[in-house]
């Protein structure tokens, strides 16, 4: 029965942290970083067509998603084009977001060039 009563408390203390949490964050900041298909190149609209734009759609007003995606970057420091040199990777650190998304993708061009 002890057990009991300390795992309600411990849940009810959880739900009120949680509670408190939501009522202090407005809206879950949501960074996405990586290359073109982040940026949503190719799209007409890469705002709503790209994969950021469609998650805001999906998860809705109470998440706040940021492209910062940047066309031909490879996410190797050593590359010819490295994301973490580029403006975008700071604006999204300086962000301080709540998560943050990672397209891993790479740059062939990048890869085999630098690790053959």
């Amino acid at each position: 029965m002890k057990t009991f009563i300390l795992s309600f408390l411990f849940f009810v203390l959880f739900c009120v942290a949680i509670n408190i949490n939501a009522q202090v964050i407005d809206k879950i900041k949501v960074a996405c970083i990586g290359a073109s298909i982040t940026k949503g190149a190719r799209l007409e609209n890469k705002k709503t067509q790209s994969y950021p734009g469609q998650l805001q759609t999906m998860l809705g007003d109470g998440y706040e998603l940021v492209n910062y995606g940047v066309g031909s970057c490879t996410m190797l420091r050593k590359g010819d084009k490295p994301y973490w040199n580029m403006p975008a990777y700071k604006e999204a650190l300086a962000s301080n977001p709540n998560i943050v998304l990672i397209d891993c993708n790479y740059r062939r061009y990048s890869f085999t060039k630098k690790w053959k």
